[in-house]
């Protein structure tokens, strides 16, 4: 018994000079992940209620908004976890860290609105095409130029449509890698867009021949 004590005041005066230290950083551990799980609901429910998966025809993407936010969270609350346990080692690469992402964070918000823009514009040109086509009869004219056994399950307008969201898609990602400042990605894609609209107008001459 008396060993059994003399080991627990031996931890306690070991740890005394640190306690307060260990209770802040188990209060801020305990702060980050309620406000994490509370960003996290919230996103999910904001994302639910846009329904931003159908419209980006993205399935997936409201909860996968919603782990980024919640790892940001844990991520600006990390300083001030290393820096109440006196972790100085730590604490500066993790600042230099937070103060050059925080500094890069509009770009990537930026890229965000410009490719969710986009995505959102192809979807509905998609739409509309693959309507009015099929609307004008584009499955009987594939029934009638043999094209329906190539086509398998597909129609011709939906190809069509697809096509289209291609086209609109790639604008928009170069656009989005321009707003991110990855120029040495966004040139090759700007060369692959500038000879997909040159080769435009030669598919549509020989589809017409």
């Amino acid at each position: 018994m008396d060993e059994g004590m003399r080991a627990w005041a031996w931890l306690a005066n070991g740890l005394g000079p640190f306690m307060p230290r260990l209770v802040a950083a188990a209060a801020i551990v305990a702060a980050a992940w309620l406000a994490a799980r509370l960003v996290r609901l919230g996103a999910t429910r904001m994302g639910h209620r846009a329904n931003l998966d159908t419209r980006l025809s993205h399935p997936g993407f409201t909860a996968l908004l919603a782990d980024l936010l919640g790892w940001l969270v844990w991520l600006l609350a990390l300083p001030a976890l290393l820096g109440t346990l006196e972790l100085k080692g730590l604490l500066d690469p993790v600042n230099a860290m937070l103060s050059r992402l925080l500094g890069y964070l509009p770009n990537v918000l930026g890229a965000g609105v410009v490719l969710a823009i986009g995505l959102l514009a192809a979807n509905v040109v998609r739409r509309v095409v693959t309507g009015l086509l099929t609307a004008a009869g584009s499955e009987r004219l594939a029934g009638r130029l043999g094209l329906a056994a190539a086509l398998g399950e597909r129609s011709l307008a939906g190809m069509a449509g697809s096509v289209v969201f291609a086209l609109l898609l790639l604008p928009t990602l170069a656009a989005a890698l321009q707003t991110l400042g990855l120029d040495a990605v966004t040139r090759p894609v700007s060369q692959m867009l500038d000879s997909v609209m040159a080769l435009i107008p030669r598919l549509v001459s020989a589809a017409l021949i």
